[in-house]
């Protein structure tokens, strides 16, 4: 099976009137077949949101987020940076 064929297929799963979790079934079923090991614990879903290189997308809402801990940190920083500013 060629890659594009792969893709084709892969298509075809994603535009199906079916629902996420029948989707995710189909695709796991597939790549077994295909012999394709899946690490079970880096597969997550189906979900509506998931954390993604420490952002939270949420696919229903379609926004990303940034989480409240990061900008805690991040605003720290901003007052750090504007305090030396000021003192120079």
């Amino acid at each position: 099976m060629e890659s594009g064929e792969l893709f084709i297929i892969l298509m075809i799963l994603l535009v199906a009137k079916k629902s996420c979790h029948n989707i995710m079934l189909t695709f796991r079923s597939f790549m077994k077949e295909l012999g394709v090991p899946l690490a079970e614990v880096k597969a997550e879903g189906p979900l509506e949101v998931i954390f993604f290189l420490g952002l939270e997308l949420n696919t229903n809402r379609m926004v990303v987020r940034i989480p409240q801990e990061k900008l805690d940190v991040i605003i720290c920083n901003i007052l750090q940076i504007l305090s030396k500013q000021n003192t120079l």
